[in-house]
């Protein structure tokens, strides 16, 4: 895998001269071919030098820009099918579009391009044993939202990550192209859609980022189950604003920071870039720094060009620019080559070199010879493998011949089928009649459960649920004839009752008296009127954030005149079986 840094390339803009007015200052020039200098507006007396792959004066000419930046990056495209990207960077005004897109008499970068392309594409169809086929999909990127130049664009499409790791946007129209002419019918009124503004800097300012995206497919006739592919984008970025030079309001104010927010994203992916982050690169931050994520750090060759204004008035945008630009020139990708293959039977056949049942075979064959990147354990069973493999694909064939014959050939098979759907159907009504069965099954339990708590009784007070204490008894002689239950009893207010059920079961029923309930009632009332944090824990169910909203209530609403009061800070459910579990513990019964 060979590597690629970005290759950055610096347009000055020719300076503006208005009627009446003497030219503006200006801040920058070009010292060489691949230097510039630039004042330094901390220090006027000083001035900062820069070198990039190229630097075009103000009298470049759009041709000199395409020959020296495109054309030989556009040669790995066809020839190698790496992937390729172009885009213009600077701020507003800068020239970006017309860098990129030029006029009818002076075109730029993309018209220039596609035309190169289709002459590059001709050239290497002459060869009958290859085949090339091109296609182009068109978007803006309008306030973080992606449209459709080609389709509907309205509707934001989504970015989605294919199973290869390949960024596409879902949705978007792919126009086959054969020819420029057929190019341009589709591109020309496409890009009148795109979104542009008036400002104070730009009477026709670009409002949003624009990609062009051409896809190139190659195969041979000698293996037509094997495509390249490879992607061309073609970029036009919006510039980033000074709100105070522009005088952006309303919308205009609103896009422009939708711009400055995704430039200051792909700032920060350069410079995550450059740090060498083992961790999080923010490529997801933004739309445009999404869709570039191949672009910077990724498989493609990336030309950028940047284009800065040379005006004194602009020096702090073209200072901001220049930093970046010298930074993007140190990201480093690694292009390849892209190929798909079909799965036909032909293809797995060749790759595991599987012998065809018609060719004749020795036992001597050596299997060693097959696969020789897998390990050696997988080797040793690849005859089982290979032979499985084959097995399958011949019944696929003989399932398919089957059903393509007719008449009598196709009898048998009908029959068979016949016979296992009359053996399938039998199955089902076992299965129906299995499950009526534990249907049924399940009534009889739930009817003895029924019957099972219906003998059981229990007398308790009226205040308070009924609970029984059950212990079965054990199949011994000796436990027939002694009453091995004994209750020690630390309190005398309770009467405790036995009962023999049918079964092998005894009843043990505990009866309350009334009076009991209100002692307890008192004595609870007393602990919640009087006690600290700690008594009150000593409660059933009470702990040390309970214990506090008590006190609480108390200190703010006086004294508790009922436990029902206590329903007003604690659940309701939890005060009646705080009451009737405080109730049981006081009673102490231990069973032994």
């Amino acid at each position: 895998m060979s590597k690629s840094t970005v290759r950055v390339y610096v347009r000055l803009r020719p300076v503006f001269i208005q009627e009446g007015q003497e030219p503006e200052k200006t801040c920058l020039r070009a010292v060489d071919h691949n230097k510039l200098e630039l004042l330094n507006y901390r220090n006027v007396d000083e001035t900062l030098q820069y070198r990039f792959k190229q630097v075009f004066a103000e009298d470049s000419s759009q041709d000199e820009v395409f020959c020296t930046c495109v054309q030989p990056v556009l040669g790995r495209f066809v020839e190698q099918r790496h992937n390729v990207t172009v885009f213009a960077y600077g701020p507003t005004g800068s020239g970006k579009t017309f860098t990129m897109l030029g006029t009818n008499v002076e075109p730029g970068i993309i018209p220039r391009t596609m035309r190169s392309l289709f002459s590059k594409v001709r050239q290497s169809s002459c060869n009958k044993a290859e085949s090339f086929s091109l296609s182009m999909s068109y978007l803006e990127i309008y306030q973080e939202k992606v449209h459709d130049l080609l389709g509907q664009r309205n509707k934001d499409l989504p970015i989605r990550e294919d199973a290869s790791g390949r960024i596409f946007v879902s949705g978007l129209t792919e126009e086959t192209i054969t020819n420029f002419e057929m190019f341009e019918r589709l591109f020309v009124p496409a890009s009148k859609n795109r979104t542009v503004g008036a400002t104070k800097l730009n009477a026709r300012s670009s409002r949003s980022h624009t990609i062009l995206q051409v896809q190139l497919r190659y195969s041979k006739s000698s293996n037509s189950n094997c495509t390249q592919t490879a992607k061309l984008f073609l970029i036009d970025l919006a510039g980033s604003e000074d709100n105070r030079r522009t005088g952006n309001t309303g919308i205009r104010l609103k896009e422009s920071g939708s711009i400055n927010t995704s430039l200051h994203v792909l700032g920060k992916v350069v410079d995550a870039l450059n740090a060498g982050c083992a961790g999080r690169i923010p490529y997801r931050d933004s739309k445009l720094t999404r869709l570039l994520q191949d672009s910077l750090g990724g498989s493609a060759h990336t030309c950028m060009m940047v284009n800065v204004s040379p005006e004194l008035s602009s020096i702090y945008d073209t200072h901001s620019t220049m930093n970046f630009a010298t930074k993007s020139k140190s990201i480093i990708n690694k292009p390849f080559t892209l190929e798909e293959k079909s799965d036909t039977k032909e293809n797995i056949l060749a790759e595991l070199k599987v012998v065809s049942p018609e060719t004749p075979t020795t036992s001597n064959t050596t299997r060693q010879e097959y696969a020789p990147f897998l390990s050696p354990l997988i080797r040793k069973h690849m005859a089982k493998m290979e032979s499985s493999l084959q097995g399958r694909l011949d019944r696929i064939e003989n399932l398919m011949k089957a059903t393509q014959t007719s008449g009598e050939s196709s009898v048998k098979p009908k029959l068979e089928l016949e016979e296992k759907f009359r053996q399938h159907d039998s199955h089902l009504d076992g299965i129906r009649k299995s499950a009526k069965k534990i249907k049924s099954l399940h009534v009889q339990q739930k009817e003895l459960k029924e019957l099972r708590a219906a003998k059981r009784t229990s007398v308790v007070d009226d205040d308070f649920s009924p609970f029984v204490l059950k212990r079965r008894k054990v199949s011994t002689a000796s436990s027939r004839n002694n009453d091995l239950v004994k209750f020690k009893q630390r309190r005398t207010f309770l009467t405790i009752e036995k009962e023999q059920c049918a079964g092998a079961e005894e009843i043990i029923t505990i009866k309350i008296p009334s009076n009991a309930s209100e002692m307890h009632t008192a004595n609870l009332l007393n602990i919640l009127n009087t006690g600290n944090e700690k008594s009150l824990r000593s409660l059933h169910g009470i702990g040390s954030k309970r214990a506090a909203q008590i006190i609480q209530f108390r200190e703010e609403n006086g004294r508790f005149e009922k436990i029902e009061n206590l329903e007003r800070i604690l659940p309701k459910q939890f005060v009646t079986k705080f009451v009737e579990n405080s109730l049981l513990r006081s009673c102490h019964l231990e069973v032994s």
